[in-house]
């Protein structure tokens, strides 16, 4: 025997099946990867590289002066957003032949109230912060030389026009 019941009035309910399309949630965007060049706020010149930090103090980067220049000028551009301005300097007796980036912008005086500065004893370069301490027995010569960051005035001695490095400190008298 078949019993079949039924409640008077009321709606049945649909419940879909497995082959009824169900709306599904929409993915969170993720977030896109940000380069960390572009959270550069700090550049920290060291006698052996360029440090690169964010504003909480943290390297990003660091651009070592005998790694390969075009690493460092792609890195600069994303850090800067715009290309350098590059102006070629013939070499001499003191330094070889490199290029030069004009307009370095930071004021002088803010530099030379750095207690840290220091002058060259024999006043053959520019006022620098710290150095590093290079052997010469990988160019056959003896002891060391000590390798510097220099800053260079602009004529009229209101901004630092150039920073160079490495560039070597002589204490007693001019290569």
């Amino acid at each position: 025997m078949l019993a079949l019941s039924a409640c008077a009035g009321s709606t049945p309910t649909l419940t879909p099946d497995a082959a009824t399309p169900r709306p599904t949630a929409s993915p969170t965007p993720s977030a896109e990867p940000v380069d960390p060049l572009t959270t550069v706020t700090v550049l920290v010149a060291r006698p052996d590289a360029l440090e690169l930090r964010d504003a909480t103090g943290t390297v990003v980067a660091t651009l070592g002066y005998l790694s390969a220049p075009s690493e460092a000028v792609a890195a600069l551009t994303t850090v800067f957003g715009v290309a350098p301005v590059d102006q070629p300097v013939e070499g001499g007796n003191h330094l070889p032949p490199r290029t030069w980036h004009p307009d370095v912008g930071a004021g002088w005086e803010e530099l030379v109230a750095i207690p840290e500065l220091r002058q060259n004893p024999s006043g053959c370069s520019e006022p620098y912060l710290e150095y590093v301490e290079e052997s010469r027995a990988a160019v056959g010569g003896p002891g060391t030389v000590k390798i510097s960051v220099e800053f260079r005035p602009s004529e009229d001695s209101a901004t630092i026009a150039s920073v160079d490095a490495p560039v070597p400190v002589y204490e007693n008298g001019c290569a």
